[in-house]
């Protein structure tokens, strides 16, 4: 692939990663601010979700399997201003994104009882989890220590 030809993908996915990304968080912050915060948590925030998918094509569109490969591809060019713009604002849409989530995890007022898991935790397999797609419960050891590699997307759910 040309240099020329690879920024200028860079470039269009970065933007249409960026302005998706900031549609469904200007979504998501309308919802919140319009309704309660339980009808948010119940049945709004899984509009969130569709990141996922977009950050996918995202990475498909330049040929890598992660944020850490993206980011190797953009750094080749990021002597060029509208690479750095694009970038700047991908990092902004994640602040942004993180700040509100942090809003409505505040709202939430969690009893300070309840476990959480910080990022790098180990995670005992005991742990009942339940499968988005059947709604059976299973335990997290149920998929792990298998040999092979699992990507756990954990999502979470206020009644």
């Amino acid at each position: 692939m040309g240099d020329r030809h690879e920024k200028k993908i860079i470039l269009t996915g970065l933007l249409e990663l960026t302005e998706q990304g900031r549609n469904i968080l200007s979504n998501a912050i309308e919802e919140y601010n319009t309704g309660s915060v339980k009808d948010f948590i119940s049945h709004k925030i899984s509009a969130m979700f569709a990141m996922v998918g977009i950050c996918e094509s995202f990475f498909r569109r330049l040929a890598v399997k992660n944020r850490s490969e993206a980011a190797d591809l953009w750094k080749k060019y990021f002597h060029s201003a509208d690479i750095q713009d694009h970038v700047e604002d991908l990092f902004q849409l994640e602040e942004d994104w993180n700040k509100f989530l942090d809003r409505v995890d505040m709202s939430l007022k969690c009893d300070n009882n309840q476990s959480s898991v910080q990022l790098g935790d180990k995670m005992p397999g005991h742990i009942t989890l339940t499968v988005a797609r059947s709604g059976r419960l299973v335990k997290l050891g149920d998929y792990t220590g298998k040999g092979q590699m699992l990507l756990l997307v954990l999502l979470r759910h206020f009644a």
